[in-house]
């Protein structure tokens, strides 16, 4: 189930999305693809979800709401487990090719514009109907079935709706060892401040009735997010081998991070791409970096559960850098990583709140998120153990992105997942128009990791 209880999610994550949670109905999405090695038909795999939904969150809600206090329930369990939240709303069928979609980009970028079911639920879980040759044509294995599924961000990011369907899916083939393997609630050892908490919870964040508020006003918008201008495009890429030579790497060039080499490797390619296309080479993008040192991952009897220690900070990537050595491009990079720009009263407001309050108030969170269009989003997670769904059913892969989010026009963001490096970039046509390019940019990017690795071995020998 949902591990992002509310209040750890602002000071682990300090998302932005207690502010943009509840905007049009396609806005704020974010979207995952599971990939199943299975031989059961789709027609059956969706029966298995809809029994899968029905039985762990509709017929125990009370259970498992007594399971949590108001500090650590999210905005999700709110909606998940009120009476609207019944499979049949949200758990469909999708036959891709009566849709004329040749391919998984088209699927993406296509049903990921339409309105969510009813224009008014949150979340969905679709099982793609497709041919063995479809499939196989599209990088996937003869009989895999692939489930898509987008929640909006008043459930949760990325990475929580990603714990989301671990657990909802995962190995607890019944209710009570779905209930042992729920987190159990974190509090303050202080009770004094336990209260403050509360205190500070009950009237300083209003994003706790978001979701309360969209049920009453059903179709009504609580609050618009501003678009990007114009539509955007997305590519995604699987990587083997990135893992190791990130690594090995990091063996020749002490103290660099994974995501320093990720991002020394990602400025190279946008360098290129302004090259190549004879454009003007920006001195720097825009960066909202989510993580700066590398992740650790924890195991709940058996089931995978990412956790989040790190903390936003917006700060430029260098794009134009006066040298072809990409050591020189990482130290260019690294001046940026090890000295972000940030102000005496903000680090006194941070102190205050996340080491005193444990929160992470949006008032505060705002200095720090850019909001040009040409931001680069760059995350890391730690390799993930493979997961098992239905208690037989191995996940093969996984991945997931963002759709429309504030004026952020340009997103990369990678994760592991059985040791595989996933890119995946969206950005604005009017920033890259054609598909190709948009490609090109994430196999520039892995060519980058390669020319590094091949120049600190050189270096070395």
């Amino acid at each position: 189930m949902l591990r992002y209880k509310y209040g750890t999610r602002l000071v682990e994550l300090n998302h932005s999305d207690t502010y943009y949670c509840v905007g049009k109905e396609t806005d704020n999405c974010t979207i995952h693809f599971l990939i199943l090695n299975s031989d059961l038909t789709e027609e059956d795999m969706a029966k298995k979800i809809v029994n899968c939904v029905d039985t762990k969150l509709v017929q125990n809600s009370k259970q498992i709401k007594n399971l949590f206090t108001s500090l650590n329930s999210t905005m999700g369990y709110n909606y998940l487990l009120s009476e609207e939240a019944v499979a049949k709303n949200h758990v469909s069928l999708l036959d891709v090719q009566k849709r004329g979609w040749t391919t998984i980009n088209q699927l993406a970028y296509d049903y990921s514009n339409e309105p969510l079911p009813l224009n008014k639920y949150l979340w969905e879980l679709v099982v793609i109907k497709a041919s063995d040759e479809w499939k196989i044509k599209n990088g996937f294995k003869k009989g895999q079935v692939i489930l898509f599924t987008r929640l909006h961000h008043a459930i949760g990011d990325g990475l929580s709706a990603m714990n989301l369907l671990c657990r909802l899916l995962g190995t607890s083939d019944t209710f009570d060892n779905f209930v042992k393997t729920m987190s159990k609630n974190i509090k303050p050892k202080n009770c004094v401040l336990q209260f403050f908490q509360n205190l500070y919870f009950f009237f300083i964040i209003p994003g706790l009735m978001v979701v309360e508020g969209y049920k009453i006003t059903k179709n009504k918008t609580l609050w618009c997010n501003k678009p990007c201008t114009g539509r955007n495009r997305f590519a995604i890429k699987v990587e083997d081998g990135v893992i190791e030579k990130v690594s090995a790497i990091r063996k020749e060039i002490k103290g660099c991070t994974f995501s320093e080499v990720l991002m020394t490797a990602t400025s190279k390619a946008f360098y290129d791409h302004f090259k190549n296309k004879k454009m003007p080479i920006p001195i720097n993008i825009g960066t909202f970096l989510v993580s700066i040192t590398d992740l650790d991952n924890m195991n709940i009897n058996g089931i995978p559960q990412m956790k989040n220690r790190f903390g936003i900070v917006s700060l430029p990537l260098p794009v134009d850098v006066k040298s072809d050595s990409m050591v020189t491009r990482l130290n260019a990079v690294k001046g940026f990583t090890r000295n972000p720009e940030i102000s005496v009263q903000f680090a006194i407001m941070y102190f205050l709140y996340t080491h005193l309050l444990g929160y992470f108030p949006p008032s505060i969170r705002m200095i720090l998120l850019p909001v040009k269009c040409s931001t680069l989003v760059i995350s890391n997670l730690p390799p993930i153990e493979k997961i098992s769904l239905f208690g037989g059913i191995d996940l093969d892969d996984m991945y997931f992105f963002t759709l429309n989010r504030d004026e952020l026009a340009v997103g990369l963001g990678l994760f592991t997942y059985g040791n595989k490096v996933h890119l995946g970039v969206k950005v604005n046509e009017e920033f890259i128009p054609l598909q190709e390019d948009c490609q090109k940019l994430l196999e520039n990017i892995t060519k980058a990791v390669e020319k590094m690795r091949v120049e600190v071995t050189m270096k070395r020998i």
